[in-house]
């Protein structure tokens, strides 16, 4: 009978570096597949015109901002033009709606501070559904 003793020199301990790159490579695979990639939003520099999809909100109030400073909400004008006024006019036609989505339609020359105060009745009444109107830019432009 031969007995061999297996010494250190005889057995190659060492790390199998194939299957440990295979593992790496798949982790990297998936991380890179998985992950999401945020796309910056670009402010235009002409605000009023927008190439996106019209869609009608349901049971939105409507406020609409003349070139001249004038609120209608609904098609009705707010007689006096402070926030105080502006939220009642809100808040009556919300109709006991908790959280409405108020569209604002601002004319290309409406101040800037009337659509703020717009903003700060709406904030003040909690109400955080905002959306913006655009005209529809044409197409090649």
């Amino acid at each position: 009978m031969n007995f061999r003793s297996h010494s250190a020199d005889d057995a190659d301990l060492g790390l199998e570096l194939t299957p440990l790159i295979d593992v790496v490579f798949l982790l990297l695979i998936f991380f890179m597949v998985s992950s999401t990639f945020k796309d910056e939003a670009r402010l235009a520099l002409d605000l009023p015109e927008s190439a996106a999809d019209s869609t009608a909100l349901p049971k939105a109030l409507e406020v609409v901002i003349s070139a001249d400073g004038q609120y209608h909400v609904n098609g009705e004008a707010v007689d006096d033009a402070n926030i105080e006024s502006l939220k009642q006019m809100l808040k009556a036609a919300a109709a006991g709606r908790t959280d409405p989505t108020v569209v604002v339609s601002a004319d290309r020359h409406a101040s800037h501070g009337k659509v703020v105060t717009l903003l700060e009745a709406a904030r003040q009444l909690n109400f955080l559904k905002i959306s913006f109107t655009a005209e529809r830019k044409s197409g090649g432009e």
